[in-house]
């Protein structure tokens, strides 16, 4: 699975994640808390420049900063500098938009599916277990039943047509 790529732009909020001398200079003592930062420049999706706000208050630019994505492995035996990286909340919402660009003629498809298969489910437990479906008249309680058919044949029809997107 490919992982969805956030495209930084000015203005948007990172997690910096210091080593070395920038740790110092920021003032982070605890490595678990990543600091606060704004994207000042993009150079690409995967570095920017940053204005970052260590845990004490402490303000620094830090330039051409690796801005990680979905994915991207940390980087290993970094001394000194950092990296960003996107927001658990950030990489969902990217995530859930990359899963929206299913075409609404489609959509409506996959929604039809769901409503038909919750009245079937609905349709079945009362023919199945409610006692007034027993009072019926016997013709009624026929064209019940062929209508759940019906219905679950519509539900197959619909599942391939899904399938098939």
């Amino acid at each position: 699975m490919t992982s969805t790529v956030i495209k930084p732009t000015v203005g948007r909020k990172v997690w910096y994640r210091p080593f070395g001398h920038n740790r110092t200079q920021l003032g982070v003592w605890d490595d678990d808390q990543p600091c606060d930062a704004t994207v000042t420049y993009a150079w690409h999706d995967r570095m920017v420049n940053l204005h970052v706000i260590g845990p004490s208050g402490a303000v620094h630019q830090f330039n051409s900063v690796q801005l990680l994505q979905a994915g991207d492995p940390v980087p290993a035996g970094i001394e000194h500098g950092g990296y960003a990286e996107w927001m658990p909340y950030q990489q969902g919402q990217a995530r859930k938009d990359a899963a929206s660009t299913i075409p609404p003629h489609q959509q409506r498809v996959i929604d039809e599916k769901a409503a038909r298969d919750g009245e079937i489910t609905r349709l079945n437990a009362f023919i199945g277990g409610n006692p007034v479906f027993t009072t019926l008249p016997t013709d009624e309680q026929a064209r019940l039943r062929r209508q759940l058919d019906v219905m679950r044949e519509l539900s197959v029809i619909l599942g391939e047509r899904i399938a098939a997107f």
